[in-house]
């Protein structure tokens, strides 16, 4: 009786995992196609910056969080513009704004259901 049981459960779960690994076609393309927006190196590059800098950081981030990109590359223009940045803060303020320029040109093209 409890071989039977072991091996009905066996084949239970053979039978199921192929439902649990199946994928989905629809949108496979465009996760693919996504810009990631390296929000940790933007905000580790400030950690140890004044506290105006990271300030301007965190409210970067809440932009894109709210996928309000404009407001975003208005702010990084703000920490862009900031005289007293390190060459490692540069680097992740320029590449953020060109992640966030990339994600908004792919939202602006993606069309409305």
């Amino acid at each position: 009786m409890k071989m039977t049981k072991w091996i009905m459960i066996c084949l239970l779960a053979v039978a199921l995992v192929p439902a649990g690994c199946s994928k989905k076609d629809s949108g496979a393309g465009d996760q693919q196609a996504a810009v990631s927006i390296n929000v940790p190196k933007l905000l580790a590059s400030f950690t140890a910056a004044s506290p105006e800098l990271q300030a301007l950081s965190k409210e970067a981030v809440r932009n894109i969080q709210d996928g309000n990109y404009p407001k975003t590359l208005e702010t990084l223009e703000k920490l862009a513009a900031a005289a007293d940045l390190t060459d490692a803060q540069k680097e992740a303020v320029t590449e953020v704004a060109a992640q966030v320029k990339q994600t908004a040109a792919r939202e602006a093209a993606r069309p409305t259901q």
